[in-house]
């Protein structure tokens, strides 16, 4: 061998000092797969418009939590909202069918969905409307068709803005009023907060990567005896984490998360103690950290020698459920249960390494003793 080396690696275990907990804090926290099995699939084409909780549930012979009704002061009798394909209509336990209208008829179905406000988490009511007008946060029917959730003193039914009527299904025929009630969201300021997150590290999906190499040092040795060189290197490492909830409407909300933070070096992944952050779902916030890195090179007599770095990185993604609470600019407060994926880099080691040793030509030769 012409060559000995001192590898020295450096380990982002140590730059994050006091990130990890013991294992038995971690097994309190791996997330129940029944627990992912109850809760919806991120991005339901039910979910209504921007909302997180608000969504179309296809009636199976009870009235689920949290289905969306109004009390019809004109009939004594609660009323639910549902559609027929599009057409928005009403339900109720008496009639047993959603009653809707079209082309001048009231029609019925069996099969039909109920508009349910999941955990009553969105801000729901009832904005006056006339001649077609509607707000911003409609609740619509069906994505790109032109029909909203209304409702006037007789009842529920459909507002078409097109034809700048409401529409009311009642006794076979269908009956239509310049004004109305547009069932919509209140987008009004209110301050969001993350918290409760279990993380399913069970699932994790972590990967290896070696990024590729830079010569960083050379050293000629032209003497008939072994030299060594100890020197320094400034290395920027990366740590990044990011948190996501599984739907659209979600992404990029700054948020107030309280979290464990997970780390997923050397083969297995621990959570950190809860801390209290601002960040952006959706967007990789990455923290670059200088470390200076010492290593020492022995070269032989009559030899060049090169030195490289490498630096191995870790990624990973791993699923959550957390609790997720608003609290609207008039006090009322609400929170629901959602899916999320976490994501992180970490810098698992940096690693000198020699290589390219050649003789060095034309050098005169030493003398044997």
């Amino acid at each position: 061998k012409k060559i000995r080396l001192l590898i020295v690696t450096i380990s982002s275990q140590e730059l994050l000092a006091g990130l990890y907990v013991s294992s038995l804090a971690l097994d309190s926290r791996i997330l129940s797969q029944t627990m992912l099995a109850q809760l919806r699939s991120p991005d339901s084409p039910s979910i209504v418009g921007k909302a997180v909780n608000l969504q179309w549930v296809n009636f199976n012979g009870f009235v689920p939590t949290g289905a969306v009704s109004i009390w019809n002061d004109y009939t004594s009798r609660t009323d639910y909202v549902c559609k027929v394909h599009c057409e928005a209509g009403f339900y109720n336990l008496q009639k047993g069918s959603c009653f809707y209208s079209y082309g001048g008829k009231e029609f019925h179905s069996n099969s039909f969905d109920i508009l349910v406000n999941l955990d009553n988490f969105e801000f729901l009511q009832w904005v006056p409307g006339l001649y077609g007008s509607y707000p911003l946060s409609t609740v619509m029917t069906c994505e790109g068709y032109d029909v909203l959730v209304g409702k006037n003193r007789y009842g529920l039914g459909k507002v078409v803005p097109k034809s700048t009527y409401f529409y009311l299904p009642w006794e076979g025929k269908e009956y239509y009023y310049k004004y109305y009630d547009v069932l919509s969201i209140n987008t009004d300021y209110y301050s969001q907060k993350l918290d409760h997150v279990v993380y399913d590290t069970n699932q994790a999906n972590v990967l290896e990567h070696l990024l590729k190499q830079w010569q960083i040092s050379s050293m000629d040795n032209n003497e008939c005896k072994e030299v060594n060189k100890t020197s320094s290197i400034d290395v920027i490492t990366r740590n990044g984490r990011m948190w996501e909830i599984q739907h659209s409407a979600m992404y990029g909300v700054s948020i107030n998360i309280t979290a464990g933070i997970p780390s997923f070096l050397y083969g297995s992944v621990r959570v950190s103690t809860e801390k209290t952050s601002t960040a952006t779902l959706g967007e990789m916030s990455i923290t670059c950290n200088n470390n200076s890195l010492l290593f020492k090179l022995f070269v032989q007599p009559k030899y060049s020698c090169s030195v490289k770095i490498s630096v191995k990185t870790v990624t990973a993604s791993i699923l959550f459920t957390a609790r997720l609470s608003r609290t609207y600019w008039n006090g009322r407060k609400e929170q629901t249960t959602v899916v999320g994926k976490y994501k992180g880099l970490e810098t698992e080691e940096v690693i000198v390494v020699a290589e390219h040793c050649k003789q060095i030509p034309s050098t005169q030769p030493c003398l044997s003793v």
